[in-house]
C-alpha cells in the first residue's frame, strides 16, 4: 500500500530538510554529565524523529511508556533526539536537544512539557508539510482523507470504517506534501456519545455504560484493539471526503466540485512550519487530482457503505 516516502518527494528528501543518513543526537552538557544516573530509558518514534528519554524516575518512565504507541511507521528516520528527565529535590528537571532546561515540574507537567516539545520538534523536521484536520485511510488500494471540523463525526466514521475492513492510519491529523499524505501518530479518540452509533465490539464492553458513554467522556482506542494492523506511511491521496454533520438522519454521499472542496478544506488546514508561500496552490492541486465528495453524516453504517462503494 505505502511506497517509500522518497518516491513521492522531488529531489529525494528535500521536503524533510536533511537526508535519512544524518542522525542528529543532541544532549545538552548538563544531560551528558548526569546520564550515568539516568538508568530508565524509553524510545518514542514520531514519524521521522526518534526520541530517547533517560530518567532516574520509575514513576515517570512508567507513565511515559504507557503513552507510547504500538504503531509501525514506514518513514525514513531523519533525527535521533535525546532528553534527560531527572527527579531531584522533589521536582523534575528536563534538558536536552536544544530545550531550555525546565525544572520545578510535577510528573504530569513534566510529561506535558516533554511531549509538547517532541511534537514541535517533529513538525519542524516536516517543516514543508501542510497539516489537515482529517482522518486518513486506505481501501481497495486507494488512499483517502476524511476532512471535517471537530465533533463533526470524523473519529466515529473512521472507527466504523476500521470495523468494516478499511485500513485507518489516523483519525485527526494528516500531513500533506506534494499530494502524498500520512497520519500523525496518536491514539484514536471517541466521544462517549459515539458508542451507541457503532456496532457492539468487545473493545467497547468495558466502556459501554451510562457513566462512560456520556458525551463529555473520551475513549482512546488503537486499530489493534479490533485485530487490525496499524501502519503509518506515505500514500498518494486518491479521494477526499468532507463531512457535513446530519445527525439523526440517513447519510448521503454526493460529488463535490473542486473549487467548492478547496473552500471547504482550507479552513481546516494549518500552514507549513516553513511558511512556504506555495502551500495553498499545492493543496489546490491535490484536490484537483483527487475524487471529491461531501458526506452528509447521519448513520455511520450508511456512510461507510457509500464511501467503500465509491472507493471500489
Amino acid at each position: 500500500m505505502n511506497e517509500p516516502l522518497e518516491n513521492h518527494l522531488t529531489g529525494k528528501f528535500d521536503a524533510l530538510g536533511s537526508p535519512p543518513s544524518i542522525l542528529a543526537t543532541d544532549f545538552s552538557e548538563a544531560a551528558v554529565k548526569r546520564v550515568g544516573k539516568l538508568v530508565f530509558v524509553e524510545r518514542i518514534r514520531l514519524l521521522c524523529d526518534e526520541f530517547e528519554v533517560r530518567t532516574n524516575s520509575r514513576a515517570f518512565i512508567d507513565r511515559l511508556a504507557a503513552l507510547n504507541l504500538s504503531v509501525e511507521q514506514a518513514l525514513p528516520l531523519v533525527h535521533h533526539r535525546a532528553f534527560a528527565v531527572e527527579w531531584v529535590d522533589g521536582e523534575y528537571r528536563l534538558s536536552g536537544d536544544g530545550m531550555y532546561d525546565e525544572y520545578e515540574l510535577s510528573v504530569t507537567r513534566a510529561l506535558e512539557t516533554l511531549l509538547d516539545f517532541m511534537h514541535r520538534r517533529t513538525m519542524t523536521t516536516l517543516a514543508d508539510h501542510i497539516g489537515i484536520r482529517a482522518a486518513l485511510g486506505n481501501y481497495s488500494e486507494k488512499s483517502f482523507l476524511i476532512v471535517g471540523a471537530r465533533r463533526s463525526g470524523k473519529s466515529t466514521l473512521a472507527v466504523r470504517l476500521l470495523m468494516g475492513g478499511t485500513e485507518i492510519a489516523g483519525d485527526e491529523l494528516a500531513l500533506l506534501r506534494q499530494s502524498v499524505a500520512f497520519a500523525f501518530p496518536r491514539r484514536f479518540l471517541l466521544g462517549g456519545e459515539s458508542l451507541p452509533l457503532l456496532p457492539k465490539a468487545a473493545v467497547f464492553e468495558e466502556a459501554d455504560s451510562a457513566e462512560v458513554a456520556r458525551p463529555d467522556r473520551l475513549i482512546t482506542i488503537e486499530p489493534q484493539d479490533f485485530g487490525k494492523k496499524w501502519l503509518i506511511g506515505p500514500a498518494p491521496v486518491n479521494t477526499i471526503v468532507f463531512i457535513e454533520p446530519n445527525f439523526g438522519q440517513r447519510s448521503r454521499l454526493v460529488r463535490c466540485g473542486k473549487v467548492d472542496m478547496v473552500r471547504r478544506v482550507l479552513p481546516h488546514c494549518t500552514a507549513p512550519v516553513s511558511m512556504r508561500k506555495d502551500w495553498v496552490r499545492e493543496l489546490s492541486a491535490t484536490i484537483d487530482h483527487a475524487e471529491t465528495y461531501v458526506v452528509e453524516l447521519g448513520d455511520p453504517d450508511a456512510a461507510m457503505n457509500a464511501i467503500q462503494e465509491v472507493l471500489n
